[in-house]
């Protein structure tokens, strides 16, 4: 039986368990309470974008998704059942970030059509998304990778989701009514002692993270409301929750605390903290973490130790990808509770993949490297201390080391350019949170060239390729950020130009005893000042999304070209009246204009002009610092500020 296509022409339900033994591993409970023998459906209704998908090329398409649209494989793979390399999908596509919660469910999809949306003009077809499991959990962790990164968001939205817990069938012997009686009363009490005092359970919170999914989908939508009144609901479950008060449990509640609108970012936030209250309440039992990764690498590693023994390199490239992906969709475990041992596995699969890439063939070098990453690996199992790698390092150490590394592979001494590629390697795991959290694919980028760099780069392509992570890595800025003391400048710096304008408005007219114009000057003024809060508003509620997650950047160069801009403009109509005789002429022009008119609105323009183009800047600044200062600094300047 081919696997079904969905209205975007993908093959969907390819990772589904085939074999009767699975489904007891995937889908059937095996709990003692009631649900033994049932399963938890979880449905959601997914409207697709049609027109906007078919209007995307083929190669947008598969990226998106991460296999091929006419065979259904992974890429990299010929067919649709192949094993998914994690490391030749996007960072985005659909099935990495599925894959890589580890966590399956069962898919039973279906299309459907409902027509034109007569408010949107558009076509309401979609997906009626149906999925089976043994714990609710699976669904609600892997919904959560999809919601924050998934590429197909572009192409969908969520109209609304539900979970069912799906009762077993029935033996012959019995009767529906004699097999659930008994375990309908204890339902029905505990429905009872719900009513009463309702509470989460203790070792769940897939209520809450659902609520966070449904307000990302909110905020995406531009329902505020909606995402607001998820958060509080959010909020007024997890105090109920036990232990809510705990270390962890405050920091939920403090990202809890939102001020101004909901963002993808704070809700991100909330997620997070929402994660470390799990671990926190739910700690993870090491041991069996520990076997569970020896599990899941021994079968990998007799497969390469056989290829390494034959001297067969292709086999022995092949099983390293499939060994190194295993890794990479399980080393969380060794990186969340040895940042040294973790080190020092990452470095020994680095050495081992320069092993593999060097001519000639060196098999000894290649087992001696492996035996190092069995060893770091075994370390990590056994308890074993390592000594932790320096912790001062940053980038600008690791891109450094780089640039003499580029430097002795151009000036032919191979040997102690590859002694700094080994040693830039070496410090890798310590400097990479930079470069992860900023630049995922430059990050994978980093990890897959620079073993192979290390052994061929006498050879120009190499060069090249070193030079350009230089330039990327470079790109990266981990030391901008500002303090109070910045924000209190820019408001000073500005405040005293404007101030100055208005000051000689105000002495010009006493001096001319014309004081019934300075309610003008006053009331200029005070305009300027609600003009420039009025642009802040815009700014903060129209365009919510620029100031926030990865827009920083772009806000950061918007804002600089317009302060440039306004600078230039207005610093040219200054630099007309820079001399005294100049800026008296000007005063005196606009007096004539004053005695000949009787009109004060010139005054009044300057003044509101002057105040409102220093209020502007202001508010322009304040825009591109933000993502770099915290709002303790801010939020202290601006309560000190006298006005």
């Amino acid at each position: 039986m081919s696997t079904p296509r969905n209205l975007f022409g993908f093959k969907d339900g390819t990772a589904n368990v085939t074999k009767e033994k699975d489904f007891d591993k995937v889908i059937w409970c095996n709990s003692k309470d009631w649900m033994q023998g049932g399963s938890y459906m979880a449905v959601r209704r997914i409207q697709m974008f049609l027109e906007t998908w078919d209007r995307t090329n083929l190669q947008e398409q598969e990226n998106t998704f991460g296999r091929y649209k006419d065979s259904g494989a992974p890429f990299g793979k010929k067919d649709e059942f192949d094993e998914v390399d994690l490391d030749l999908l996007p960072e985005d596509s659909h099935v990495r970030l599925a894959k890589e919660v580890d966590k399956p469910i069962y898919r039973r999809s279906y299309s459907y059509s409902d027509g034109i949306d007569e408010t949107t003009g558009q076509f309401d077809t979609g997906l009626l998304f149906l999925s089976f499991q043994k714990d609710p959990d699976s669904f609600v962790k892997v919904l959560t990778n999809l919601g924050a990164q998934d590429k197909m968001n572009e192409y969908v939205t969520h109209i609304g989701s539900g979970l069912f817990a799906c009762f077993g069938g029935v033996k012959k012997e019995n009767t529906l009514v004699k097999n659930y009686l008994n375990k309908s009363l204890v339902i029905l009490g505990l429905l009872l002692v719900f009513l009463a005092k309702p509470v989460l359970a203790d070792d769940s919170y897939s209520s809450l993270f659902v609520k966070i999914t449904d307000a990302s989908t909110a905020v995406k939508q531009k329902d505020q409301e909606k995402a607001e009144q998820l958060v509080g609901e959010i909020k007024t479950d997890f105090e109920k929750v036990t232990n809510h008060d705990s270390a962890a449990g405050q920091e939920v509640s403090k990202a809890l605390d939102l001020s101004g609108q909901v963002t993808e970012e704070k809700l991100t936030q909330i997620s997070s903290a929402l994660l470390k209250f799990e671990k926190e309440q739910n700690p993870v039992d090491l041991e069996a973490e520990k076997k569970k990764l020896l599990g899941k690498l021994e079968p990998k590693f007799e497969n390469l130790q056989k290829a390494i023994s034959a001297k067969d390199l292709e086999a022995t490239r092949e099983a390293y990808k499939k060994m190194n992906s295993t890794w990479t969709r399980n080393e969380s475990v060794v990186r969340d509770n040895s940042t040294a041992h973790y080190g020092k596995v990452e470095t020994a699969i680095s050495f081992l993949r320069s092993a593999i890439e060097t001519e000639p063939t060196d098999f000894d070098m290649i087992q001696s490297s492996f035996d190092d990453l069995k060893t770091a690996i075994d370390n990590f199992v056994k308890g074993e201390k390592v000594q932790e790698a320096a912790g001062n390092l940053t980038l600008k150490d690791g891109i450094k080391l780089l640039e003499e590394a580029l430097s002795l592979f151009q000036s032919g001494d191979d040997k102690k350019a590859a002694a700094k590629m080994k040693e830039f390697i070496t410090i890798w795991p310590t400097i990479e949170g930079d470069v992860s959290v900023n630049n995922p694919s430059l990050y994978t980028k980093v990890e897959s060239q620079t073993p192979v760099i290390m052994v061929k780069g006498s050879e120009e392509k190499y060069q090249k390729q070193l030079e350009s992570l230089i330039g990327e890595l470079s790109q990266i800025d981990t030391t901008a950020s500002y303090h109070f003391f910045d924000a209190m400048l820019i408001l000073l710096r500005e405040g005293v130009e404007a101030l100055l304008i208005v000051m000689a408005l105000i002495t010009t007219l006493k001096a001319s005893k014309m004081k019934k114009g300075l309610k003008w000057v006053y009331a200029g003024a005070a305009s300027g000042v609600l003009a420039s809060a009025v642009i802040a508003a815009l700014l903060q509620f129209l365009f919510p999304a620029v100031a926030s997650g990865s827009n920083r950047e772009i806000i950061e160069g918007a804002v600089g070209i317009f302060a440039v801009a306004m600078m230039i403009l207005v610093g040219i109509w200054l630099h007309s009246k820079a001399s005294i005789e100049k800026w008296n002429d000007f005063m005196e022009s606009q007096m004539k204009a004053v005695t000949v008119t009787g009109s004060f609105l010139s005054m009044f323009a300057l003044s509101f002009l002057a105040v409102f183009r220093e209020g502007a800047e202001t508010i322009l600044f304040y825009a591109g610092i933000l993502p770099r200062i915290t709002m303790t600094d801010f939020s202290f300047w601006e309560s000190a500020w006298p006005f």
